[in-house]
């Protein structure tokens, strides 16, 4: 079953249904609470709570929020995990690592999905061919052991009809590995449209991106607010407006271009590269099957690729456990859909 625990009640107004992407600001806590936040390099991945800060969704449903950067989302997911931060960004190979690793991390907010946010950028003349996966082969390609930009190039490769051992994978941080592909110490990278839009800008003509065509098939990524089972057992009423604000930006972006400019100055890009880099993202908060069987999926991968133990119970179980849903289903009930 999800995570469920006795907790005080958010002051407040609940909402049910879809009716809590109509909140307001008259809706908004009169409880004030400190959160911290700790965000990923910065990248499309974490729009929806860019947006969330664009807007001041979050102090508007009583939460006065610190944020910090950090090198990935593994080493945001970290801080929420150590208690240095109260919400951590991540994407769910770190997540997953973790969960499987039996620390606990808690999903609170599984805000956006997408299939080709990440991306292969290779410098032209190292040999590999824009539209032939299969060119890949002998290449080295720099990205972060344990992250959706190690496991979507894995994925990337079964596309190709390619294995790992065709490839040299160079563990690096997203900064370096930009640096590395311009300075042309490696062949390429696999991490994101923001790193690969970085590259680019740098190296113009001696850089492209590989084709995605068909990916979606083999490779599907959850952007998540994580937190610590500190908060949910001594904190639990910041998670509530939490999740109330991250409803709010969802709602922004549907109804309101602006959201592009916000998530442009954030990653130093510009709102027509916004749209055009997340055209295939899906924007909406929810527990469902999809998002369970993608976990599942990824964890599998993980451990067939020695990076994590098998461990001594059902997958499943192992992130159920790890949902906090309560949150989701009173402001938007049917936005909680799973059937394990």
């Amino acid at each position: 079953m999800v995570l469920k625990l006795d907790r005080r009640r958010f002051i407040g107004t609940a909402l049910g249904g879809t009716a809590a992407l109509a909140m307001s600001n008259r809706f908004a806590s009169a409880q004030t609470y400190d959160v911290s936040i700790a965000y990923g390099s910065d990248g499309y991945t974490w729009s929806v709570p860019y947006v969330a800060d664009g807007i001041g969704a979050w102090a508007n449903h009583g939460l006065n929020v610190t944020a910090a950067t950090f090198a990935s989302g593994r080493e945001s997911l970290e801080s929420a995990l150590t208690e240095d931060s109260d919400f951590g960004t991540s994407t769910d190979s770190p997540y997953l690592f973790a969960a499987l690793r039996g620390l606990k991390p808690i999903v609170f907010a599984n805000y956006q999905r997408y299939s080709k946010d990440m991306k292969i950028v290779m410098r032209t003349e190292r040999g590999a061919v824009q539209d032939d996966p299969s060119s890949l082969k002998g290449k080295s390609i720099a990205t972060r052991i344990g992250t959706s930009g190690h496991y979507m190039l894995h994925r990337y490769l079964d596309m190709a009809g390619l294995t790992k051992d065709d490839v040299t994978v160079v563990n690096m941080t997203p900064g370096d590995a930009i640096n590395a592909v311009v300075r042309g110490d490696v062949d390429g990278i696999s991490w994101t449209s923001r790193a690969a839009f970085v590259v680019q800008d740098a190296i113009k003509d001696d850089a492209f991106i590989m084709t995605q065509d068909g990916l979606e098939e083999f490779f599907s990524s959850h952007q998540l607010m994580c937190t610590n089972t500190s908060i949910v057992s001594e904190r639990p009423e910041i998670l509530k407006p939490g999740v109330a604000a991250l409803l709010e930006a969802e709602k922004f972006i549907a109804e309101d271009l602006k959201w592009s400019e916000i998530v442009a100055e954030r990653t130093k890009t510009t709102p027509d590269a916004v749209i055009s880099e997340t055209v295939d993202f899906e924007f909406a908060l929810r527990f469902d099957d999809k998002f369970l069987e993608d976990l599942v999926k990824a964890a599998e991968w993980a451990i067939a690729e020695n990076l994590v133990k098998a461990p001594d119970k059902p997958l499943k179980d192992i992130f159920l456990e790890t949902f906090y849903t309560e949150a989701l289903e009173e402001l938007a009930p049917d936005r909680v859909t799973l059937s394990a």
